[in-house]
């Protein structure tokens, strides 16, 4: 059964509403763990394209693609 978009609508609206009531700290570790999240799954990435590596080649890669973000916002 797919949700309607109703139900999607209010769904996210308390997504939104449970974001408003965290507070600052909550907010800061949310943040932490998202990253987190997001760096494991850039890892898990580049040791398919590089099965070859090493985990110190993988988190030199990380590193790396971590770094030319930075760069390529600060241009913007």
């Amino acid at each position: 059964m797919e949700p309607t978009p109703s139900l999607l609508k209010q769904l996210r609206q308390e997504e939104i509403e449970d974001a408003r009531q965290q507070t600052l700290a909550q907010k800061f570790w949310a943040g932490a763990e998202l990253f987190d999240y997001a760096c494991e799954a850039a890892k898990i990435g580049i040791r398919m394209q590089h099965p070859d590596f090493s985990e110190e080649q993988v988190l030199d890669e990380l590193r790396r693609r971590i770094q030319l973000g930075a760069t390529l916002e600060a241009r913007e």
